[in-house]
Parts: C-alpha cells; sequence; structure tokens
C-alpha cells in the first residue's frame, strides 16, 4: 500500500502524511472539512505555493499524519 501522496485540507490549510492514494481520505480529522485535494508526493510542492492555489488559510502547524 502507497502512503507517500499528501493531501490538502482546503478549509483548514491542514497537509495529511500517511493516508493510502486511493480512495481519498474522506474528511479532514482535524476540522471535519469535506473537500480533500491529492498535492502529490514531498518535494513536488511547496506548502505556501499549494496554499495559494487552493485558497486555504495558514497554519503554523501545517502537517497531521494518520494516527497507527
Amino acid at each position: 500500500m502507497e502512503t507517500d501522496i499528501h493531501f490538502l485540507c482546503v478549509r483548514c490549510g491542514t497537509i495529511l502524511l500517511g493516508y493510502p492514494s486511493k480512495p481519498l481520505p474522506s474528511f479532514c480529522p482535524r476540522c471535519g472539512g469535506v473537500e480533500i485535494k491529492d498535492i502529490g508526493r514531498e518535494g513536488e510542492y511547496t506548502p505556501k505555493e499549494i496554499r495559494k492555489e487552493y485558497g486555504a488559510p495558514f497554519r503554523a502547524d501545517l502537517f497531521f499524519r494518520k494516527p497507527i
């Protein structure tokens, strides 16, 4: 199972890590937002650019890893 794809919650700006690439996470565990975007692998994006592209807010605690 591939887990290196990162996802963005457009509602709160959190980048979700550790989730399988298919299916997309159904909601953000931090805010409950349901608009989740596949943003690619680490190194294919910068957090600042990706938040600007999708209009997501800034977060100081940007990353959230799926609990085991």
